[in-house]
């Protein structure tokens, strides 16, 4: 299993299209993704779980990948984050 603690310069909530991409990536794994935000977490396969969590922006939250070829699951997801993160720079 492969867990991080992370954190996003957004609200998340704010951006459901990138919601939207990191559930659609987390449902073509076969594995379990989870995230944890504060007592709260949730099936990283659920666009309203994310939602849920209501993550703001700079909150951390912990990703959890588990499974048949979690790396390379984890660095697509981190991927997704990080996209938003350098669209809201410009």
């Amino acid at each position: 299993m492969l867990e991080k603690e992370l954190s996003v310069p957004y609200d998340l909530n704010m951006k459901l299209d990138v919601i939207g991409a990191f559930s659609m990536e987390a449902g073509h794994f076969s594995g379990k993704v989870k995230i944890q935000c504060g007592e709260k977490e949730a099936n990283a396969k659920s666009v309203l779980g994310i939602i849920n969590l209501e993550i703001a922006a700079n909150k951390p939250f912990r990703l959890s990948v588990e499974g048949d070829d979690e790396e390379s699951v984890f660095a697509k997801l981190e991927k997704i984050l990080n996209s938003a993160c350098e669209k809201s720079k410009r």
